[in-house]
């Protein structure tokens, strides 16, 4: 039976990677030496030491700002993951969170990859 109103978990895994991938385009990678803010610090990296404290700082950042994302296209997921719910079930509901959220770290290690190379020398 098709779903109505539902997305499919491919239109949710790639709502995810688009979501992560954009987001991260907007937030500079932090640089060695610097301090997370203390409400987003919730790892407990404090000053930033190395290229893995940079990058464990730069997805919670990133994360933070999609939690906090109260756009239209945000909602609508909602709306159509939570329609999964009501068509399929509740189990179904929960699995396209979940492949919403691993997709959208997917589509921000993606974008660091590109972008940020650790086998590139480079000062962060």
């Amino acid at each position: 039976m098709p779903l109505k109103n539902a997305l499919s978990i491919r239109s949710i895994q790639e709502t995810g990677f688009n979501t992560g991938w954009n987001a991260a385009s907007w937030v500079d990678m932090p640089s060695i030496g610097q301090t997370l803010r203390v409400d987003l610090d919730w790892i407990g990296l404090g000053e930033l030491e190395t290229p893995s404290d940079c990058i464990d700082a730069w997805e919670t950042i990133i994360l933070d700002n999609i939690q906090n994302d109260q756009s239209a296209e945000r909602a609508g997921l909602a709306y159509g993951i939570n329609a999964r719910s009501e068509e399929i079930d509740e189990w179904a509901a929960e699995s396209g969170w979940e492949a919403f959220d691993s997709a959208v770290l997917r589509g921000i290690r993606a974008y660091r990859r590109k972008h940020y190379p650790l086998n590139r020398k480079r000062e962060w």
